[in-house]
């Protein structure tokens, strides 16, 4: 198995699937609170969402689907997700066998070249976790009832618990 497949598909699948667990438990209302200045929950998650893809799809030479990121609707980010979601289903590791030695991207206004395992580990991955982290919390800032459970999948903590 590739070790870049084995550092993401598997990951990004797995907290994918926890966006879909938390977009059934909220409602738009909660999708438009923001933190602070940041971008409201819902676009966060859709970012989140799209940085499932853009971490993967250059790396495996596949052209990425025009990004929903600008969407708070619940509707419109099921749609998404569901999308995100088939398409990481089905990447494989032979995708992954003839990756680029260099990925050249933007973040932000900055201009970068990164070795393939740095664009993965050091930018893609730490920013799909940046938003997604944003997006829950903002949603649980919104009174969304959220556990940790929620966010990883593997907590479980009684109803009403809290650190």
């Amino acid at each position: 198995m590739s070790h870049l497949y084995a550092k993401s598909v598997p990951v990004l699948r797995h907290y994918v699937t926890q966006i879909g667990v938390i977009l059934h438990r909220v409602d738009d209302t909660a999708l438009t609170f923001r933190i602070a200045d940041m971008f409201p929950a819902g676009q966060q998650l859709a970012i989140a969402l799209g940085f499932a893809l853009r971490a993967t799809y250059p790396v495996c030479g596949k052209e990425l689907p025009d990004m929903q990121t600008d969407t708070a609707n619940k509707s419109e980010l099921l749609g998404w997700h569901e999308i995100v979601a088939n398409s990481l289903a089905n990447l494989s590791s032979a995708d992954f066998d003839a990756v680029p030695k260099t990925i050249s991207h933007q973040a932000g206004l900055a201009k970068l070249e990164q070795s393939t395992d740095d664009y993965i580990t050091l930018f893609a991955l730490p920013n799909f976790f940046f938003h997604l982290s944003a997006g829950y919390t903002a949603l649980r800032a919104a009174g969304t009832p959220l556990s940790k459970g929620d966010f990883d999948g593997l907590h479980s903590y009684p109803a009403g618990f809290s650190f």
